[in-house]
């Protein structure tokens, strides 16, 4: 129902060590660290509808997901049809700039 509205979000994905832990006063598991943290600016800096991941995110993808439909065939796994498309540099806090990708179906 259009009459309802919409639900627009922003995603970001980055590869990459993370710690657990339960903090805080009223206790709650956490991730922590650097990972966690590009993976906020990568959303933040991302635009409505999309997908924004970073270059190590990309070679992890492009290593494991875009392989042809051969390997697909042999290895029995499900490849999602989706596309890369380098989007440049993003300035990020506290890294600088960053080479950054949008994920597309």
């Amino acid at each position: 129902d259009k009459s309802k509205g919409f639900v627009k979000i922003r995603l970001g994905l980055h590869t990459g060590p993370v710690v657990t832990a339960v903090v805080g006063r009223d206790p709650k598991y956490s991730f922590i660290g650097d990972t966690v943290n590009t993976v906020t600016w990568m959303e933040r800096t991302g635009k409505a509808n999309a997908i924004q991941c970073s270059e190590e995110c990309y070679q992890a993808l492009r290593s494991e997901f875009l392989a042809s439909e051969s390997a697909a065939e042999t290895t029995g796994k499900q490849r999602p049809p989706f596309q890369i498309k380098k989007r440049g540099f993003v300035d990020v806090k506290g890294k600088g700039e960053m080479l950054t990708y949008w994920i597309e179906p």
